[in-house]
């Protein structure tokens, strides 16, 4: 979900600023559809600018934190094949699940077009546009499981494992979604979904299983105008 608040400094002003926070999923993929493991909740906050530059047309631009990555992932996307993460038999240590976080800084600039025909005060959006993410840091967190002989229970431990070289810093992605404007006053509200599909090769890393990998995220957003 996403919560956007612009704020206006004139009800004649063709410019609108706010804030946004929000909560989606995000999974990595190969060939940027096919799912790698399973997608993981992902967050995210901001600011954005927004200009109307036609009367069915704005033009918007944010500047936000988002989390993205993946939920039970193979590990050998990180790993080479005798990489003591991946456990160790004769210590009777068992990795059991990989999960990635990726923290990001994203810049989607999207145009916001409303169809035909609907010229009254709740509007249907169009969302589309190009996006450019910067990775600031990503980790594995592996999940391990010890057998101990004769313990009456397993021991389970956690372990985070910096990724950040391992990932691409840059990334382009295309952003696509619809949504819902209702005006109102002194609020108006608007609420709809997006998908970003990233176009770049998130590996950097010559050893993964899979070279060409990338990542998705979907968001639900809520708009809240004053």
């Amino acid at each position: 979900m996403v919560i956007c608040t612009p704020l206006r400094a004139q009800e004649e002003s063709s410019f609108s600023f706010g804030i946004k926070v929000g909560f989606g999923s995000s999974g990595l993929a190969v060939d940027y559809l096919q799912p790698l493991g399973q997608a993981r909740s992902a967050i995210s906050a901001g600011g954005f600018a927004r200009y109307q530059a036609l009367t069915w047309l704005y033009v918007n631009a944010d500047l936000k934190y988002s989390q993205a990555g993946g939920a039970d992932v193979n590990p050998r996307l990180f790993y080479f094949k005798d990489n003591p993460m991946l456990g160790i038999p004769e210590l009777n240590k068992t990795l059991e699940r990989t999960d990635m976080m990726m923290h990001r800084i994203e810049i989607p600039i999207t145009a916001m077009m409303t169809p035909p025909g609907f010229d009254g005060s709740i509007k249907p959006v169009i969302i589309v546009g190009p996006s450019l993410g910067f990775t600031l840091g990503s980790k594995a967190i592996n999940r391990y499981k010890w057998d101990f002989e004769g313990a009456p229970n397993d021991l389970l431990t956690v372990t985070e494992d910096d990724m950040t070289d391992r990932i691409q810093m840059m990334d382009v992605a295309g952003v696509f979604g619809l949504g819902l404007d209702i005006e109102a006053k002194p609020v108006s509200f608007s609420f709809g979904a997006t998908y970003r599909m990233s176009f770049t090769n998130t590996n950097t890393y010559k050893y993964s299983l899979y070279s060409n990998y990338t990542f998705n995220t979907a968001e639900i957003f809520l708009a809240v105008k004053f």
